[in-house]
């Protein structure tokens, strides 16, 4: 099933993709089966754990359930054109106007869930956008120091999964909130993620055989 999103493009809608948030875990019906397939995020854990490994859980918990409330508030402007937030997000939220004002791009579709069809993986995209007739991807980031080379693997995953159905990212960006209303807006060299990506890949279907 295809849906148009936008002027200048048409993506994919995977109705047989599906997210058990409760449980992050992503599902295929194909073929007359179910298969559970691994998320970018869970095939970069042997980057993310190491750079993340000596902070505190309890903060990594607290900024991750901040950071979904954003995106959620985020998704809400994107599909409806109105803004619901809360005091602790209010900061990222304005830093996310002045990016719209200041790059007015046309936002395509946001929380985009995607697979790849052949590597069998999935994840979620934050947003896609249209720059000029270019589609881009950019991941949202809410944590106070921006990890580029992580975040640039995770791109990789995500614009490879669209390319085996047909759809090709142009360029890629990390849009970094900023709890004093800032924001930081940064291109992400894809070719430099392929490297971390298919080296974790490798390791998660090492130790998955």
């Amino acid at each position: 099933m295809m849906e148009e999103q936008a002027k200048y493009i048409v993506l994919p809608q995977f109705s047989e993709l599906h997210f058990d948030s409760d449980n992050h875990i992503y599902t295929l019906d194909m073929s007359g089966q179910t298969l559970q397939l691994p998320s970018v995020t869970q095939i970069l854990r042997f980057v993310s754990r190491e750079l993340y490994g000596e902070v505190p859980a309890h903060i990594l918990e607290n900024a991750a359930e901040r950071g979904t409330r954003v995106h959620e508030a985020i998704e809400m402007v994107a599909k409806f054109g109105w803004m619901e937030t809360d005091t602790d997000t209010l900061p990222y939220m304005l830093a996310y106007q002045e990016w719209q004002k200041e790059h007015n791009f046309k936002i395509v579709t946001s929380e985009y869930r995607l697979y790849h069809r052949t590597r069998l993986y999935a994840g979620t995209a934050d947003v896609l956008f249209m720059d000029g007739d270019d589609l881009c991807l950019m991941d949202i980031k809410t944590l106070k120091t921006v990890l580029e080379g992580l975040t640039a693997a995770q791109l990789y995953g995500y614009s490879e999964a669209l390319k085996s159905h047909g759809v090709e990212v142009k360029r890629a960006y990390i849009l970094h909130l900023r709890n004093d209303s800032t924001f930081d807006w940064i291109e992400v060299d894809l070719s430099k993620g392929r490297t971390t990506f298919e080296a974790c890949a490798y390791l998660h279907g090492a130790v998955s055989a």
